[in-house]
C-alpha cells in the first residue's frame, strides 16, 4: 500500500481468527473457515481480480460471509485497519461524512471490535464497537444507514 510498512495481508489465514464479538451476526468467520471447501467457496463469489484497492463495502457485503474482530485501529493513508493479531483488516466505513455525523473520532491505537462482513482481510463494516459504545453503519442485510431509509438518527445502540 505504498508506506512500505506493509499491512499484514496474507499472515495468519486459517482457524481462530473471530473474535466473537458478533452476537446474532450468524457464524463467525472461523465457523466458516472451518467447514469443507468454506474459504474457495467464499473466494469463488468474490470478484475475480479483486483487491482491496478495488472492493466497495456493497461488493463485500453481496460475496462476503459474516465476520466479528476486536483489534487495534491503525491509519493507513486515508484508510483504516484493525489489527488484530497478526492480522490486519481494511476496514470500509462507508463515507467520512456519514461517520462525522455520528461525532466518531477515530484514532490510532484506539480498541474497537468490528462485526460486518468479510472477504478475505476486507471488511464491510455493519458496527463498530467503540468506547463502550455501538455505532451502526449497516443494517443486519447490509444496507448502508447512510443510503436513506437506514438507520440515520439511531446510530448508537
Amino acid at each position: 500500500m505504498g508506506n512500505g510498512m506493509g499491512n499484514g495481508r496474507g499472515q495468519g489465514r486459517g482457524p481462530g481468527r473471530g473474535m466473537g464479538l458478533g452476537a446474532g451476526m450468524g457464524a463467525s468467520r472461523t465457523e466458516q473457515e472451518a467447514t469443507p471447501h468454506g474459504s474457495e467457496q467464499r473466494l469463488a463469489n468474490a470478484p475475480s481480480s479483486a483487491s482491496s484497492d478495488q472492493l466497495k463495502g456493497r461488493t463485500i457485503v453481496d460475496a462476503g460471509q459474516p465476520i466479528s474482530v476486536a483489534g487495534n485501529l491503525k491509519q493507513n493513508g486515508q484508510e483504516w485497519q484493525v489489527v488484530s493479531g497478526d492480522i490486519c483488516y481494511d476496514i470500509h466505513l462507508g463515507p467520512e461524512e456519514y461517520r462525522r455525523s455520528l461525532g466518531i473520532e477515530l484514532v490510532e491505537g484506539q480498541r474497537v471490535g468490528v462485526t460486518g462482513f468479510a472477504i478475505d482481510e476486507d471488511i464491510a463494516v455493519r458496527s463498530l464497537e467503540l468506547e463502550g459504545r455501538t455505532h451502526v453503519f449497516r443494517n443486519e442485510d447490509g444496507r448502508p444507514a447512510w443510503a436513506g431509509g437506514g438507520m440515520r438518527g439511531r446510530p448508537v445502540l
